[in-house]
């Protein structure tokens, strides 16, 4: 099966009680229902780590992510719960987290599985 890439917005983002400058991903709900693959780049010299957020998708949201380990199994790495405009809605990459990973999307009346790769 052909997945499309994902579609995402980007910004940079100085985090100013620590100090530390994000690259923001928002990943769109379309792309989440077309069950894209996700993928975003991380690796290089002086990459800035990368904050992939996750919209709401009803009233409850829960986003879990998966690290696919060299043996093919699943290893839970954290989940974040989304309701109604909190902040708390995404995962934070480093240039070390590059592989791939499995992300269970559940909100309210739907929910759907998808890949995520962090080069």
């Amino acid at each position: 099966m052909f997945l499309a890439p994902v579609q995402a917005s980007s910004q940079a983002h100085t985090a100013d009680s620590v100090g530390i400058t994000y690259q923001d991903h928002r990943v769109s709900i379309a792309s989440i229902k077309k069950m894209s693959t996700l993928s975003f780049r991380v690796t290089g010299a002086g990459t800035d780590p990368v904050r992939i957020h996750f919209p709401p998708g009803g009233t409850s949201t829960s986003v879990v992510l998966y690290k696919i380990l060299r043996s093919g199994k699943k290893q839970f790495i954290n989940t974040v719960g989304i309701t109604g405009g909190e902040d708390l809605d995404y995962f934070i990459f480093t240039e070390k987290d590059a592989g791939r990973y499995f992300v269970r999307y559940s909100s309210c009346h739907w929910g759907t599985k998808l890949w995520l790769t962090i080069r």
